[in-house]
């Protein structure tokens, strides 16, 4: 039947499986809000040197006089701290896998790092020539680009090989172009507008120094000249630090949703969470059992929502139970996609007499100051 219809089962149990693309940008950021503090260092630890010892190399090989007799050193630093940058963007996404699997985050040994670092120096060795050829294409970028972020999220398994990462990341490269082209798109366009405005802030801030305190900076002393391509490479290179974290991690979403298809790894993390939320609900579930124990009376056990049924016979009434729950779902981890407390809202905009009377009297006195000032 699959035949004479044209459709194949495995592309219809792709699609039906593919989250959208907003949903993996969501989870992306919420991820990145609850990440650790040691993911994130290991981010940046093996980033900012390249993006330093980038900007130097740049700087110093357009404007030195004795470039040429450095060039063939400094060039090969660079490259020592692209690989190092690589294999510590690995290590960034194999603990951004770990928290979405709830697995507890282990460093890599020795062995481990030596392998992923062969790996990943090979691999991105080829993405100089690759990703610009594919760019000119036009078409091919979209397959190659998520091929080399997924090799960097790859590196989840043991002493994997060369070959074992380079078809699981073009394997998963393939999975849902459509998504993948408008995370592109989105990135592009959040990447011109992230740049822009960190370069007119790199470009304000001096001025704002200069006419507030009295600083005078290279920058304010250079006027326009300040607007070299130094200064546009430098905007650039933190805006790299900013928007690549995100999207690190919206492909290695992509990888696991893509893989999760036949291992089935989101199903058994979804009962994992499950089992964590019980653990949390447990100690307030036991707390009501052991005062439904102490309580004497009827009245008692009406007060604080435990009703004994017979001797022996416990039941915590549903308003105790929904009141354990919220609390619960009030940690910051459950919070997050909760529709907003219009109530609450509506109770902050519209204060009682006293906290109106008192705001009016802090601006009022917020305005004298001014005026003196």
């Amino acid at each position: 039947m699959a035949l004479e219809t044209g459709t194949n089962p495995v592309r219809r149990g792709r699609q039906r499986h593919r989250r959208s693309t907003i949903r993996i940008l969501e989870e992306a950021v919420h991820l990145l809000r609850l990440s650790s503090v040691s993911a994130l260092i290991c981010y940046y630890v093996g980033s900012l040197p390249f993006i330093l010892g980038l900007l130097y190399f740049f700087s110093d090989m357009s404007r030195s006089a004795f470039a040429a007799d450095h060039c063939g050193i400094a060039a090969l630093g660079l490259a020592l701290l692209y690989v190092w940058m690589k294999s510590w963007q690995s290590v960034f996404a194999v603990q951004i896998r770990h928290q979405i699997e709830t697995k507890q985050m282990r460093g890599p040994t020795l062995s481990q790092l030596f392998i992923l670092t062969a790996n990943q120096s090979i691999i991105h060795a080829s993405g100089f020539i690759v990703l610009p050829v594919a760019l000119l294409l036009a078409i091919p970028f979209g397959w190659c680009f998520a091929f080399y972020q997924n090799a960097t999220a790859m590196e989840d398994r043991q002493n994997q090989g060369l070959n074992t990462v380079c078809g699981r990341a073009w394997q998963q490269a393939q999975l849902w172009p459509q998504q993948n082209h408008i995370l592109l798109s989105i990135f592009f366009v959040f990447g011109i507008v992230v740049f822009f405005n960190l370069a007119i802030a790199l470009y304000v801030l001096p001025h704002a120094l200069k006419k507030i305190l009295g600083i005078n900076t290279i920058f304010t002393l250079s006027g326009i000249n300040a607007l070299n391509t130094t200064f546009w490479a430098t905007a650039a290179g933190i805006t790299y630090l900013c928007i690549d974290p995100i999207v690190k991690t919206a492909y290695t979403l992509r990888c696991y949703y893509g893989e999760a298809i036949k291992t089935g790894d989101d199903i058994h993390t979804q009962l994992k969470r499950v089992i964590l939320m019980g653990k949390a609900l447990a100690p307030v579930i036991l707390a009501a059992s052991i005062m439904s124990l102490l309580n004497t009376g009827p009245a008692q056990a009406a007060e604080t929502g435990v009703i004994e049924t017979k001797p022996g016979n416990v039941r915590i009434s549903p308003q105790t139970m929904n009141d354990a729950i919220e609390k619960v779902l009030e940690q910051r981890a459950f919070a997050w996609r909760l529709p907003r407390d219009v109530k609450k809202q509506k109770e902050k905009e519209n204060p009682g007499p006293i906290a109106a009377a008192v705001k009016w009297i802090i601006t009022k006195l917020g305005n004298l100051f001014d005026t003196l000032w």
